[in-house]
């Protein structure tokens, strides 16, 4: 499980977005890591549809690439 937390001064640590901030990890029969569900990239101008198949899991390498992304941008 991957969980992204925030903090305000010397308060105990909570979840950034809520549940936003909480991704689960699973493996495939392979061994393949997956991100579901897949993150939501700022600037995403199209509608999350609930359900959706192309909200499919994402390889954890490709979610690491597109989060150090958005760190490098400030965003």
């Amino acid at each position: 499980m991957i969980v992204f937390l925030g903090a305000s001064g010397p308060r105990v640590p909570f979840v950034l977005g809520l549940s936003q901030g909480v991704y689960r990890v699973g493996a495939t029969p392979d061994g393949a890591l997956l991100v579901a569900p897949p993150p939501v990239m700022p600037g995403v101008t199209s509608p999350i549809i609930r359900g959706s198949a192309a909200r499919r899991p994402a390889a954890l390498a490709d979610f690491e690439r597109d989060v150090r992304a958005l760190v490098e941008t400030g965003r």
